[in-house]
């Protein structure tokens, strides 16, 4: 369910064409779009899930012999934050912060 009362129209669009349902506001959070291409991009991207901030992150530029480390990494770091990581297709996930639930519409 998107709270009204504190999302701009904008980002109530977006919620609703990513199938996003906030339950409440996420506290100065923001939304990033990230290509990690190595394991110190991923620990930022973690720094950026513990100030609130959600990702979606492509492996398309990234060394296949690190996607599965990055994706462990990222997994057990989500897991630790309360937070939530969510394949989207091979290759893309979605990392949110804990408040924030993802209904996929097929």
């Amino acid at each position: 369910m998107i709270d009204n009362k504190n999302i701009d129209p904008l980002q109530e669009m977006f919620n609703a064409s990513m199938g996003i349902q906030q339950s409440q506001p996420a506290s100065n959070g923001n939304f990033v779009v990230s290509y990690p291409k190595s394991l110190e991009d991923i620990q930022n991207l973690i720094v950026g899930l513990k100030n609130n901030n959600s990702a979606l992150v492509n492996f398309c530029n990234a060394p296949k012999s690190l996607i599965q480390r990055m994706i462990d990494f990222m997994s057990g770091a989500c897991y630790a934050l309360d937070s939530s990581i969510s394949k989207i297709m091979d290759g893309q996930y979605l990392i949110t912060v804990s408040g924030v639930s993802i209904k996929v519409n097929k």
